[in-house]
């Protein structure tokens, strides 16, 4: 399982959401995700989104943070297929 300290070393800090213990719980995504998933547009970057993170679309339109769990697996699972 990666921890805190790899989110840390490998994502900007100030991208890092933290409950009041110091844990991350989150991580805040960049604007321009947010605009490609509400606007569906421009229609490569869409369909990338779309067929390779649509878990990740509810969040970006409601301009919500990404749970670190969704992270954590999706890292997870990249290490593993390298």
């Amino acid at each position: 399982m990666l921890t805190d300290k790899y989110f840390r070393e490998t994502i900007n800090n100030e991208d890092l959401v933290e409950d009041d213990a110091g844990h991350i719980t989150g991580v805040i995504p960049p604007d321009y995700l947010r605009r490609i998933a509400q606007t569906k547009s421009p229609a490569k970057e869409w369909s990338v989104l779309e067929r390779d993170y649509a878990d990740l679309i509810p969040y970006l339109i409601k301009g919500d943070n990404i749970p670190i769990e969704m992270v954590r697996s999706s890292e997870e699972e990249s290490l593993a297929t390298a």
